[in-house]
């Protein structure tokens, strides 16, 4: 496991939990969280806020950071 990606909420500017995706062999170190055993690249979130819930996909967040440059 590598060090979660941290991005801010684009809705509130929480730092997010990476979600890890699949059965883990531990609870989820510092950063991330859980979401489940099965995953869905097409539909399921990378993200979720611990601050308002809101979860996203990695490439929802890079449209976000395009529409935050402009």
């Amino acid at each position: 496991m590598s060090r979660p990606r941290r991005p801010e909420c684009p809705r509130c500017g929480a730092k997010a939990l990476e979600i890890l995706w699949g059965y883990p062999d531990g609870p989820p170190k510092e950063g991330f969280t859980t979401g489940g055993c099965i995953y869905n690249p097409a539909t399921d979130p990378d993200f979720v806020c611990p601050e308002c819930d809101h979860e996203w996909r990695d490439d929802e967040f890079d449209t976000y950071e395009a529409m935050d440059k402009s």
